[in-house]
């Protein structure tokens, strides 16, 4: 099942969590949506979504390098 965040806080939260198994990185790079770049953290429940808007989307580089040693980090 799938879950919105709408706080940068609360996927580093989850992402710490002993259940989160990897973080997936969705950045879309054509039409009206270009620029925007999708978070989602697989836990053993649900698939947490954060969006990121083209203004916070260079939080993401960041925010992925510190996560690298709690979770596994996909590109897609």
């Amino acid at each position: 099942m799938p879950k919105a965040i709408r706080d940068i806080s609360q996927l580093v939260e989850l992402a710490k969590r002993d259940d989160a198994t990897e973080i997936r990185v969705k950045k879309i790079t054509s039409g009206p949506r270009k620029g925007i770049v999708k978070l989602k953290v697989r836990t053993s429940k649900y698939l947490h979504t954060l969006t990121l808007d083209r203004k916070n989307a260079f939080r993401a580089s960041k925010l992925i390098s510190s996560l690298r040693s709690h979770v596994k980090c996909v590109n897609v």
